[in-house]
């Protein structure tokens, strides 16, 4: 039953990512971008999201 489940929900993330990409692609080539977030914002998540890259692959985060 674990296994059913296990499934649908990696089924489930598959189709999220797809249907994600899919509208930024069409986002993209129809050349309308509806971001509503602040620019400074998003340097800070860009910035917060390579330091957790960073970490995450050199073992400072996560403990290995």
């Amino acid at each position: 039953m674990i296994r059913l489940v296990l499934m649908v929900a990696f089924l489930a993330a598959i189709a999220f990512v797809v249907m994600g990409t899919l509208q930024t692609i069409t986002r993209f080539a129809t050349g309308r971008d509806e971001s509503t977030m602040p620019d400074t914002f998003k340097r800070i998540a860009f910035g917060a999201l390579i330091i957790l890259l960073i970490g995450l692959s050199t073992g400072w985060l996560g403990g290995m």
